[in-house]
């Protein structure tokens, strides 16, 4: 198999994105090497065309990404470039705060994370999690972990939108607030 290098961060890529896969967008390997999926997908596709290919030659990759859509991939890009110069240093745990400001070492990460929604915010930790991207991973799981700290189940469930599926009496039982 062909062991990436500095050189093929020059290497453009062109995501197809999105269930049907019509929709594209242009990247480049410098920042998407954050994903273990891409960068598996692209060691596989040089073993493929290594013998057919010059190697002076540039040519553009495909990568199919059906469980990702444009916005999610367009903030992962975001993450991805940023991360590349300046990456994110390990969140302690258990996280310290409600606040990201003070879970994070750099506010470029807490800006960044505290602009999604709660929707936006389980996308982007299902696409990262799709291509195996942990460091945008762990960051959505704190920015979680900060929504959830020092509240009540009642306050979670509403924050969360989920439905209390326990009687009264199960509640009583666990010592669990109505």
């Amino acid at each position: 198999m062909t062991t990436l290098t500095e050189n093929n961060d020059s290497k453009e890529l062109t995501l197809i994105i999105g269930e049907k896969q019509e929709d594209r967008i242009n990247g480049n390997f410098k920042y998407l090497k954050h994903s273990k999926l891409i960068t598996t997908m692209i060691n596989i596709d040089d073993d493929e065309e290594e013998e057919e290919q010059d190697n002076n030659e540039q040519e553009k990759i495909e990568i199919p990404l059906a469980n990702v859509e444009r916005e999610e991939i367009e903030l992962i890009m975001e993450f991805c470039k940023y991360y590349e110069e300046k990456p994110l240093e390990e969140i302690e745990k258990p996280i310290k705060s409600d606040r990201m400001e003070e879970n994070v070492s750099d506010k470029w990460y807490a800006e960044f994370i505290d602009k999604l929604d709660n929707d936006k915010l389980m996308k982007i930790l299902l696409a990262a999690n799709y291509m195996d991207i942990s460091s945008l991973i762990n960051l959505a799981a704190a920015k979680i972990a900060s929504q959830i700290k020092d509240k009540t189940p009642k306050e979670i469930r509403e924050r969360f939108g989920i439905e209390n599926d326990f009687t009264e009496e199960e509640q009583e039982q666990m010592g669990i607030e109505t």
